[in-house]
């Protein structure tokens, strides 16, 4: 495949939909940076995608692609075109495998369009990779890396990252001991994510959070936050209802917060339970201590990208399916992952705080 120029003047990155994938793309979006340092770089995603790219140095503007706002339908569709095409764009990065950008970059006047084949786009693409079942099968960070070393690039660090100002991190802690008789920093503080937006298969059952909440809070310090969106607060609010002695210790801060807020608190975790969600992707890049669990998706491929982290998975003969829900209704690739095995873990995090 043909390089990228080596010198443009006006780059715009198209980003990954979900949380999780545009944290696993930062860092490609730092090597663009670092292949073009002294370019004007743009990128596009959707509101919750804004977050995370709120303060990275590696973006000089950001621009949001509402999707179920004034970019929908035929008319959003045409709209969209029209406000790319007032920026001249030399190039398009796209870290979104879909048809529709691609379509959307070569009406907006884009010479450039970079990115995967895939979803019958490659005739919209100047500069298109295929992507070999090899390929699919690694890591999302390496298949975002490989993008930018077939166009070309020289390769940079693989370290996820995000940034945040301290003041965003005390206002949070403040919030917290407003809240609840938690003291941020001098107490033993385990995070849970519970939830996952798109899969209930990827869920760890609510008993099994409730029973490994007593476990950690036998120490009389121990204090629990649990993370979520809003769709996933009645989940918390069950796991807290059964877990006994331990719920005067727990607080949900499910759907309460922005994401860049609920990013800056997971930070002051001293280690975090999760599922594979866009939120353990988050804390991997600010270097939270993780145990993650896993079930219906492959850690091989989603799983946390870290030393840092342990990942639980069950080997049963129909994990990973990759489907949103169990299709044998069991889910025992998640129930066969006990409350014990899990409290090891966290256990020998919290002795190295």
């Amino acid at each position: 495949m043909k390089p990228l120029p080596k010198s443009l003047e006006k780059i715009l990155i198209w980003s990954a939909d979900r949380i999780g994938e545009s944290v696993m793309s930062t860092p490609a979006v730092r090597t663009l940076r670092e292949n073009y340092p002294d370019a004007e770089i743009t990128l596009l995603g959707t509101p919750r995608v804004h977050d995370i790219f709120q303060f990275s140095p590696r973006i000089d503007r950001l621009l949001i692609y509402e999707k179920d706002g004034e970019h929908s339908g035929v008319r959003g569709f045409f709209q969209l075109v029209r406000d790319l095409r007032q920026y001249n764009f030399d190039a398009v990065v796209l870290l979104t495998p879909r048809f529709m950008p691609a379509l959307v970059s070569r009406l907006a006047g884009i010479p450039i369009r970079a990115g995967a084949i895939a979803a019958g786009r490659g005739s919209l693409l100047s500069h298109g990779v295929h992507e070999t079942l090899a390929v699919v099968k690694k890591h999302k960070v390496d298949m975002y890396m490989r993008l930018m070393l077939s166009f070309g690039l020289r390769s940079g660090s693989y370290d996820l990252e995000l940034y945040l100002f301290g003041d965003q991190i005390d206002a949070m802690k403040a919030r917290v001991s407003s809240l609840a008789d938690i003291k941020v920093g001098e107490q033993p503080l385990v995070g849970f994510i519970p939830g996952a937006t798109y899969a209930p298969s990827k869920r760890w059952p609510v008993e099994r959070y409730a029973e490994l909440a007593q476990l950690i809070c036998r120490d009389p310090q121990a204090r629990i936050i649990l993370f979520g969106s809003k769709a996933e607060r009645a989940n918390c609010s069950e796991i807290i209802a059964q877990s006994g002695a331990a719920a005067p210790k727990m607080l949900n801060m499910a759907g309460t917060a922005r994401l860049i807020e609920t990013i800056a608190l997971l930070g002051e975790c001293d280690v975090l339970v999760t599922s594979d969600s866009g939120l353990m992707h988050a804390a991997t890049a600010l270097q939270v201590p993780l145990v993650a669990l896993f079930g219906a998706t492959d850690p091989q491929c989603s799983g946390p990208y870290s030393e840092n982290a342990v990942v639980l998975h069950k080997p049963v003969p129909c994990s990973p399916c990759n489907k949103p829900r169990c299709p044998k209704k069991h889910l025992q690739c998640m129930k066969l992952i006990t409350s014990t095995d899990v409290y090891a873990e966290v256990a020998s995090f919290l002795a190295e705080r």
